[in-house]
């Protein structure tokens, strides 16, 4: 199984990564917190949660569902959904725009419980 994590699944339930796992930089940019920061620089450095950032035909079409939906998505929404849809991977988030972008895409999601 291949995860996807936005910035609200880092903040809000950062634990143990099992399983094959992404983020983008902006997520990475997003996240000010030390501590949280620190857990995510030792997650990337033992290999355990990697950084890929979408490629431009992805987000091309993330940004088209948004325009047609008429969505309120970040540039790292659309980074994220883009990166999940590439990668088929669960995207893990609490925020309702993206789920609801996913759910229009068939991505499979998990809500982040706060």
């Amino acid at each position: 199984m291949v995860n996807v994590f936005d910035t609200s699944a880092i903040l809000n339930n950062f634990g143990p990564i099992e399983t094959e796992a992404y983020i983008t930089n902006s997520v990475i940019s997003e996240i000010k917190d030390f501590e949280f920061r620190t857990k995510l620089n030792n997650a990337i450095s033992i290999g355990k949660l990697k950084i890929q950032d979408p490629s431009e035909e992805s987000v091309k079409k993330v940004k088209e569902i948004k325009k047609k939906n008429k969505l309120k998505l970040s540039e790292t929404d659309i980074e994220v959904i883009a990166l999940a849809l590439e990668k088929k991977a669960t995207l893990h988030s609490d925020d309702y725009n993206l789920l609801h972008a996913c759910r229009i895409l068939n991505l499979k999601t998990e809500k982040i419980i706060r």
